[in-house]
């Protein structure tokens, strides 16, 4: 026997149970998984989403450190660029290239670079050098023009502002050039090793006399003797159109170090200070090992020398774009053009802003755990609820299914009586219909058509009462078909043992266990 032909022959009230139950199982299932699958979806919505939020945001916050860094590096070059003006003026001054008739500073005798070695004291930077006064050096020491003569003689007043313009730990020297007898007046005080050294080729004076009215900023190089890495910033004296001589101060990293270096951008990033041929003068402690003349482009991957000199045509450009470092960490960053001239927009240095990517995705795994831990308390709340609803259902279909069934049986036992007495003339004799009634709560119209029905038999037995039956049913043949196809379930017109949903309507046929039963 198949599972539906089993289905069939349950009483109606675990049919009932068994479909309305099923059914509630498979609602409360689809609602588990479509809560499921709605909360995946959710989550990968909300991180998509999240990680191009915080991508942005990072981008924007990064941007306006990089200007807000700039803009110190910035101020820094331009107090620098002031220093240079002053010294210049002050040359200027000292030289009487300012209209005034007598010496606005008595100089004092000019000391040369060899000839007071005596006051000299060790420096911060180890070097032996004198804090008192500045010296001269010249190739032409010993035959200095005449010009030469009256310039260290005029410009040896500055020996006694030195000291006052000089800062300590920011300043590594102050000096100015001169083309005449390629003279130079450097402060503190040192022994020049190298007595050929002319300050014409030097970067900081040629790079002066070319943007003539401008201050210039040199590339930061490392002094072979002290290991200090330092830049220059310098400008030129012009007189008739020409270079009279180039004012120039050499500028550790100390203050660089102290406003970029300590700067932490979440949790590992950091700030670059580059030259505009990719040279660092400000990196991470981590890269150090690497020297002062590391190049950006050659120290990452992703940030090549054709990049990088895209970015130097396009110093504006503000999208986040990512490297990787020496040590293989991806990193994004945002480059910053540091232009700190009032009037032109030359770029003197460019400042990177370099955020490490995994850590820019810590908030987005932090969101992620969260609302997985929220994700399961969900789940489990709607799984409890659907399990509870289905519960609280089952139960109420099972009450209900069980009065419904109590009250067929009350219907089914009436028809069971009337066919075990189906032999005899009497059928409906002994039928009680009162529980019938006690019992018809809810289906009132089923237990009004099965009364009916025993009355129209009732009717039919009187009906036939003219033919006066004795004990059993009259054996005409005829009547025996009429009686059987009225009250049989198994006749010549139906074979088949028929359903409830066709017993209850038409009231002619009856469950074929009570038939084999009798």
């Amino acid at each position: 026997m198949g599972l539906r032909a089993r289905y069939i022959t349950w009483p109606l009230g675990q049919q009932l149970q068994l479909t309305f139950i099923t059914t509630g199982f498979l609602i409360s299932l689809i609602v588990v998984i479509i809560t499921q699958t709605q909360l995946d979806w959710l989550k990968s919505k909300m991180l998509d989403k999240s990680e191009s939020v915080l991508k942005s945001s990072l981008s924007h916050q990064m941007t306006i450190l990089a200007r807000e860094k700039g803009r110190v590096v910035e101020q820094y070059l331009n107090n620098y660029f002031d220093l240079a003006y002053s010294i210049r003026e002050l040359d200027a001054m000292m030289l009487g290239l300012r209209g005034y008739s007598e010496p606005i500073i008595v100089p004092n005798s000019p000391v040369w670079h060899d000839k007071n070695t005596d006051v000299m004291v060790k420096n911060q930077y180890g070097e032996t050098v004198d804090y008192l006064t500045g010296v001269f050096m010249s190739p032409n020491e010993n035959s200095l023009s005449d010009e030469g003569t009256e310039i260290v003689n005029d410009h040896a007043a500055m020996d006694q502002l030195y000291p006052t313009l000089f800062r300590n730990n920011t300043i590594y020297a102050i000096y100015t050039g001169f083309a005449t007898d390629e003279i130079i007046h450097e402060y503190p005080g040192k022994v020049f090793t190298d007595t050929s050294y002319t300050p014409i080729v030097e970067e900081w004076y040629y790079k002066a006399d070319e943007y003539k009215g401008y201050p210039v900023v040199t590339e930061s190089y490392t002094n072979t003797e002290t290991n200090t890495t330092i830049f220059t910033i310098s400008t030129a004296l012009v007189v008739n159109s020409s270079t009279y001589s180039v004012a120039a101060v050499d500028v550790t990293l100390y203050e660089l170090d102290q406003a970029l270096k300590d700067v932490t951008v979440l949790e590992d990033g950091f700030i670059i200070l580059t030259s505009p041929k990719g040279i660092n003068i400000i990196q991470p402690s981590t890269w150090d090992y690497l020297g002062t003349t590391a190049k950006i482009y050659e120290v990452t991957l992703g940030l090549s020398q054709s990049k990088w000199l895209d970015l130097v045509v396009n110093p504006d450009d503000t999208e986040l774009n990512t490297f990787k470092d020496i040590n293989g960490t991806v990193y994004y960053y945002v480059i910053e053009p540091v232009r700190p001239y009032a009037d032109i927009t030359n770029v003197t240095h460019y400042l990177l802003v370099c955020a490490k990517k995994e850590n820019t995705l810590k908030p987005r795994d932090d969101l992620s755990n969260n609302f997985t831990k929220s994700y399961k308390i969900i789940f489990w709340v709607v799984f409890s609820i659907a399990i509870t609803v289905f519960i609280i259902i089952a139960l109420f279909i099972h009450f209900i299914t069980s009065k419904i069934s109590a009250q067929l049986k009350r219907i089914d036992k009436v028809f069971y009586k009337i066919i075990r007495r189906g032999l005899f003339s009497s059928i409906t004799k002994g039928q009680n219909t009162a529980k019938l009634e006690e019992y018809q709560n809810g289906m009132e119209s089923i237990v009004d058509s099965v009364l009916e029905k025993i009355e129209f038999i009732k009717f039919k037995e009187e009906k036939f009462s003219y033919y006066e039956w004795g004990i059993t049913r009259p054996k005409d043949v005829m009547i025996t078909h009429r009686w059987e196809n009225r009250l049989y379930p198994l006749n010549l017109h139906h074979d088949k043992q028929m359903s409830w949903r066709h017993v209850l309507p038409k009231l002619t046929k009856i469950s074929k266990k009570k038939l084999n039963s009798t």
